[in-house]
């Protein structure tokens, strides 16, 4: 049956068919990813080292706000925004958590943060989380702290941090898989220590 737009407005004035198109957007999300597992799709089956591994590459994404948000108090109204999250082994796009309607200034990283520790709790035993983000995510002792739970971050370092080298890590140059990494070294802020990968594309 064709069904109107208005449907789908309308029913979000309810919070009872809110809740139940998150449900129905968090189950078929499962439910593609268990199908395309049962279909051998996984695009980091080369690296064995990421088997435990939960991948997204997540961001915050912006647009206009709907017609119909409500201004605030000085009648303004802003930028809607929510975080998508892509699952790296399927491709497959996932919207994990609202950074703002419209209705007030927000910003993506603590609601990110927000979502994490949240999100925490529900894993599935066993797996470990890492997600790649962009420089905005940097947190070094948050990220620290979230070690801790097996959840990790890859990021691009910031052009201006202020960290201290500690020491050079060995890798395997003649590996295939390392084609174009000029260094592997070990770094501090305070007293949180990463690891940096400098790359250069051949």
């Amino acid at each position: 049956a064709t069904c109107p737009h208005s449907t789908y407005f309308n029913a979000l004035h309810s919070r009872r068919r809110r809740d139940m198109l998150k449900a129905v957007a968090l189950e078929s999300y499962r439910l593609i990813c268990i199908e395309a597992e049962e279909f051998g799709i996984d695009y980091l089956s080369q690296f064995p080292e990421l088997d435990a591994y939960d991948v997204e590459a997540a961001d915050g994404h912006f647009i206009t706000h709907a017609c119909h948000t409500p201004k605030n108090d000085n009648g303004k109204v802003f930028a809607a925004g929510f975080i998508y999250a892509m699952n790296l082994r399927n491709g497959f796009l996932n919207p994990i958590c609202k950074v703002t309607n419209g209705t007030k200034r927000s910003h993506e990283i603590p609601c990110f943060r927000g979502w994490v520790e949240k999100e925490r709790e529900k894993r599935v035993s066993g797996r470990k989380q890492l997600y790649i983000y962009d420089r905005a995510a940097i947190d070094y002792a948050w990220w620290d702290q979230q070690r801790e739970n097996e959840i990790y971050m890859i990021s691009i370092l910031k052009e201006n941090a202020i960290v201290d080298f500690v020491k050079v890590l060995d890798f395997d140059k003649k590996d295939p898989v390392n084609t174009g990494i000029v260094s592997y070294e070990l770094f501090r802020k305070g007293n949180k220590t990463f690891t940096v990968v400098t790359y250069k594309d051949p």
